[in-house]
């Protein structure tokens, strides 16, 4: 059996008697047909997150907070004034914050006045610009460290492909994934399912329900981005960290092992960037009443060029991105050769949650375009 640790955030929400409502960071679409987004688009739109977690920095020293772009209630929530409790003792000045706007992720940092302990227990009363207030109690959250972990979120995917997708990954000698998920509708399931069919790897399962965003605007979903930095930030016990979804598989066609790659890369290394290739609806061979991984052997040839993922050095990175990471100075990055990484992104793996990208369309094999390919399908029978 798995060892499941559950996280649950500190998440801030503006109640519904503010009649307070963020407006979309960017009115455009990436929908050829419909340019811009209208008030339809707001109901998948994340409108009252402040918050989607305060936790306690790694470093001991801080409180951390992640949220999405103020936009327009910058002018209702800026400044903010943070009061700390600790152990009982309330401090009169507010704690010092500092505030970075990323990529559709706004990082805070209240500055804590002593270190604390993995027992202290700590209330912070967050008082906003229009006077409106909202207090979380947090204690310190610490994790094993690990060499390698694997960070993903999901909402609603079959369980089958989030069970396989770790057992794929632990074979690659990943120790521990950061599972987040997005308000699925089986939460309680998939908790118990992670902890009866999974062995050899620990899960960190976290649920984290704030609306993803609007399907025809990547410019609008917050949510993955402050995924991927909460991963970094605060659950980022290991020396390296993965960032791929649950239907991208890394490959290491030179068959060296994951690990041995990453311990040889020199200090200075913080990121390795994976290119990808499509692996389409082509024939699959349907070895179950659910589709999976071993279904579809064909991939496309050539290389994608775009999309990339990557794995980093937990202490060399800056900002977890959705595909590219910045990083601390005196670090580098670099794209890893295919013949070392490259991951398959599996088109037909999807809920099809994008109702103007239809994944499920039926693609027909082509020589000059396509090659069956078995290295997923081969290391995922390995796993089980």
């Amino acid at each position: 059996m798995a060892i499941v640790t559950e996280y649950l955030p500190n998440a801030i929400i503006l109640p519904d008697n503010l009649g307070l409502r963020r407006d979309f960071l960017d009115a455009r679409s990436h929908v050829p047909e419909v340019p811009f987004l209208d008030e339809s688009d707001y109901k998948e739109h994340d409108t009252t997150t402040v918050f989607y977690d305060v936790f306690c920095g790694r470093d001991g020293k801080s409180i951390r907070a992640l949220g999405p772009p103020f936009v327009n209630l910058a002018q209702h929530l800026l400044p903010i004034q943070a009061y700390l409790t600790m152990d009982g003792v309330t401090y009169s000045d507010p704690l010092p914050h500092k505030m970075e706007n990323r990529d559709r992720v706004v990082f805070h940092t209240f500055v804590l006045p002593q270190k604390i302990e993995s027992t202290t227990n700590l209330q912070v009363k967050f008082i906003f610009a229009n006077g409106w207030d909202s207090s979380v109690d947090i204690k310190p959250f610490y994790l094993p460290d690990v060499f390698l972990q694997f960070t993903t979120i999901q909402k609603d995917n079959p369980i089958k492909w989030i069970i396989d997708w770790i057992n794929y990954n632990k074979n690659l000698g990943v120790e521990r994934i950061v599972l987040y998920d997005n308000n699925s509708v089986y939460y309680a399931e998939l908790k118990q399912r992670l902890e009866t069919e999974i062995a050899d790897v620990s899960v960190v399962l976290v649920n984290w329900p704030s609306t993803y965003g609007t399907s025809r605007s990547g410019y609008n979903q917050f949510c993955q981005a402050a995924q991927n930095n909460h991963a970094h930030q605060c659950l980022g016990f290991s020396e390296w960290c993965g960032f791929l979804d649950v239907d991208e598989y890394l490959v290491c066609p030179d068959k060296e092992r994951l690990q041995n790659k990453l311990k040889k890369a020199p200090f200075w290394r913080a990121l390795f960037r994976i290119n990808n290739y499509l692996v389409p609806n082509i024939q699959p061979k349907q070895t179950s009443s659910l589709y999976t991984v071993r279904d579809y052997l064909v991939r496309n040839k050539a290389l994608r060029n775009k999309a990339y993922k990557y794995i980093a050095r937990i202490k060399g990175l800056k900002e977890a991105k959705t595909h590219n990471g910045r990083v601390n100075w005196g670090y580098l990055r670099f794209p890893t050769s295919p013949k070392n990484m490259v991951f398959f992104h599996y088109v037909p793996l999807t809920t099809n949650w994008k109702p103007h990208d239809n994944r499920l369309k039926l693609v027909e094999f082509d020589d000059a375009l396509h090659v069956q390919d078995k290295s997923v399908a081969e290391l995922l029978d390995d796993a089980n």
